[in-house]
């Protein structure tokens, strides 16, 4: 979101601060089952585009509403949390005291250094 015109047309903008050890074990991950690579062949792919994360994924990080570092705390998950409630209520019928019921279920999804596989 270079554009700040682009940038504005978003309610919240979240930025998932992800350790390049851990971006690399996930690509080689999906990239052995899903593409039949080879673990060595995935990752001289990530090595080499670890520039362009670095020139274009890296840099919005400082126009992010909220950031959000693996392994989330639980402290980080309670304030997406926090702040997904009001836009996930903007319009709908649902009630109050969902809302920390809403808070649990993200802390039970997140509270953990993988997020599940699709």
């Amino acid at each position: 979101m270079w554009r700040e015109s682009t940038r504005r047309l978003f309610d919240l903008k979240i930025y998932l601060d992800c350790p390049a050890p851990v971006r690399l074990r996930r690509r080689i991950a999906r990239d052995v089952a899903e593409r039949g690579r080879t673990a060595a062949s995935a990752k001289t792919r990530f090595l080499s585009i670890a520039p362009l994360h670095k020139r274009y994924v890296e840099p919005q990080k400082q126009w992010a509403d909220l950031v959000l570092s693996q392994p989330f705390q639980e402290n980080d998950i309670i304030q997406l949390a926090d702040r997904l409630w009001p836009l996930l209520q903007n319009g709908s019928l649902l009630p109050a005291w969902m809302h920390e019921t809403f808070r649990a279920e993200l802390l039970t999804l997140l509270k953990t250094d993988e997020l599940p596989s699709d």
